[in-house]
């Protein structure tokens, strides 16, 4: 679809354990042909289709560039809500390895080639509602269709959000609200390797503290080794809700990005 509305994809009967009853990872590796630029919308799993329920992970249509956006739609029952990321490019004929995984309490979070393609929460939510669609790798459930032009390998769910990064980032504070012009012990940040080896040249970002962006090297960090790291706020911004997201540049080959985010808010007395 549109060229030719005609099914391809493999399909797996429904059984239960095909419908996570709380966290769940989702992950696969897909290798785009060429003809994926001109494609519009790609479906790689559903098990959701026209329902308000179980998952549905797909690439929108491209922008102008050509990138396109990662979409996990999860059914809760009586709604869905969409979880998407940032435009991203796949290069054809190039393996990748794409996970996103759910916390079952309202956060997913996206990984591509260990790399976070970012995060985000939907207040309120808990876990999927199960289905009776089967579950369908490669294209979606019903017409119109909609098949990913390349190539699916090592389809994968399981029922814990796992982390595909090679290390870690921990945002904590004793509280999230202050009163303006209070005084704030700040927010603690720790950074931990999680790989056999040493971790060299890292960078921490800090985004979200008004108009500052400060910039940390990290210290070259052995297996397990952590690094902690404590970041002010100004309590005197304007009365709102700030996101502040700390984001880890580590120099491997391929680079990879890791990002966590957190809210503090700033009321008025």
């Amino acid at each position: 679809w549109p060229s030719s509305d005609k099914h391809h994809a493999l399909m797996v009967a429904n059984h239960p354990p095909l419908s996570p009853k709380g966290a769940f990872t989702l992950e696969l590796w897909l290798k785009a042909k060429p003809e994926l630029a001109s494609s519009s919308t790609a479906y790689l799993v559903d098990k959701k289709y026209a329902s308000q329920n179980d998952y549905q992970l797909l690439l929108v249509a491209p922008d102008k560039s050509g990138a396109r956006r990662v979409q996990l739609n999860l059914g809760f029952g009586q709604d869905s809500d969409a979880f998407f990321t940032n435009p991203v490019a796949f290069t054809p004929d190039k393996w990748h390895h794409l996970a996103c995984t759910y916390d079952g309490a309202g956060t997913a979070r996206f990984f591509l080639n260990g790399s976070s393609l970012g995060m985000m929460k939907r207040q309120g939510r808990g876990a999927i509602s199960p289905g009776v669609h089967p579950l369908c790798i490669g294209d979606r459930v019903g017409s119109n269709y909609g098949g990913f032009a390349g190539y699916l390998d090592e389809v994968r769910i399981t029922n814990v959000a796992q982390d595909f990064s090679p290390a870690s980032i921990s945002m904590t504070m004793d509280r999230k609200t202050w009163i303006r012009g209070e005084p704030s012990p700040g927010i603690d940040l720790e950074i931990r390797n999680k790989t056999s080896a040493e971790m060299k040249n890292a960078r921490l970002t800090i985004s979200g503290l008004a108009n500052k962006t400060p910039s940390v090297t990290v210290p070259e960090l052995a297996k397990n080794g952590t690094f902690a790291h404590s970041i002010p706020f100004d309590t005197m911004l304007r009365p709102d809700t700030y996101e502040v997201k700390a984001r880890l540049e580590l120099a491997t080959v391929p680079p990879v990005e890791i990002e966590e985010t957190i809210d503090r808010k700033s009321t008025r007395l």
